[in-house]
């Protein structure tokens, strides 16, 4: 089976303006929410079968609304993936996809919801004799992570080595959200105010294409190499105006979620890849040289 295709483009230069854009209008738009994925081990680990063993711990949950999988998505706003490999485009982008690794996602900024649900799973699998005792249940978060109160037993573990966020499949689909800097255009001298920047995004960003349009965000399709995708991209230079700007995108448009950025400037320590590499949702994986 051939290897990953990735889909790196080069726009620099580019007069973006000149092709042709398309945008599809459709209802719906993306949703903040909490990742939380599961570290696990042993023959009767969390991940084996979870998705059979999460339809029979539901089927006597307390709460009808909660008794299947389409319940727990709708009524507790939490989708369970068991990060089971695809028959094709195992991995489209190159981004470092793990085949079964498992991942809840759950609406808003806390992950408790998936925390519960983690719990209710192992709790049904130590009375069905699965497994023999319960583990230690504890939470590696970021900084910024909304764990001010987590549901017991959960502990707070801040030593943990945190998961990168691209091993696991998103919330949907097989793509995550990949975001390229490249220098369009350097006017004058070396200032950083005179450089002409470009950031495309691509990948995932289908669910947010009302929230992109809402702020006026342009889209095109381009296709190099073979290779053709949809893309939305920004140009700017190294201001606090810009800046304000990147930063909606990235908290108000793709609702903070985690974006595997490109460094397409040729240099490690360009101001503006390093500022951008401060935001909270931005992960350098990438470095253009």
């Amino acid at each position: 089976m051939p290897g990953p295709s990735k889909r790196r483009f080069k726009l620099g230069g580019m007069d973006l303006e000149a092709l042709g854009q398309c945008v599809r209008r459709v209802q719906g738009s993306g949703q903040e929410y909490a990742a939380m994925q599961v570290s696990h081990g042993g023959n009767n680990h969390f991940g084996y079968k979870v998705v059979a063993m999460a339809r029979e711990a539901l089927q006597d949950h307390p709460n009808p609304e909660l008794r299947d999988l389409r319940g727990l998505e709708t009524a507790w706003k939490v989708k369970l993936l068991s990060g089971a490999p695809a028959k094709e485009n195992e991995d489209p982008d190159g981004v470092g996809l793990q085949d079964w690794q498992v991942v809840l996602y759950c609406a808003g900024s806390s992950p408790n919801a998936a925390l519960d649900l983690v719990h209710l799973i192992l709790k049904h699998k130590v009375n069905k004799g699965h497994a023999v005792v319960m583990p230690n249940l504890c939470v590696a978060a970021p900084p910024q992570c909304d764990l001010l109160i987590l549901p017991e037993p959960w502990v707070l573990f801040p030593a943990a080595e945190m998961l990168p966020p691209f091993g696991a499949v998103p919330p949907s689909g097989r793509r995550h959200i990949l975001g390229q800097l490249e220098i369009k255009e350097a006017r004058g001298d070396s200032q950083a105010e005179n450089i002409l920047y470009i950031f495309s995004l691509f990948g995932g960003i289908y669910l947010f294409r009302e929230l992109f349009e809402a702020s006026g965000i342009p889209g095109t399709y381009i296709k190099q190499g073979g290779d053709s995708d949809y893309m939305r991209y920004m140009e700017f230079t190294d201001s606090d105006e810009h800046k304000e700007q990147i930063q909606h995108v990235l908290q108000n448009v793709l609702l903070r979620r985690p974006v595997y950025f490109i460094n397409g400037t040729g240099d490690a320590d360009n101001g503006m890849a390093v500022w951008m590499i401060a935001q909270d949702s931005v992960f350098l994986q990438e470095t253009d040289k």
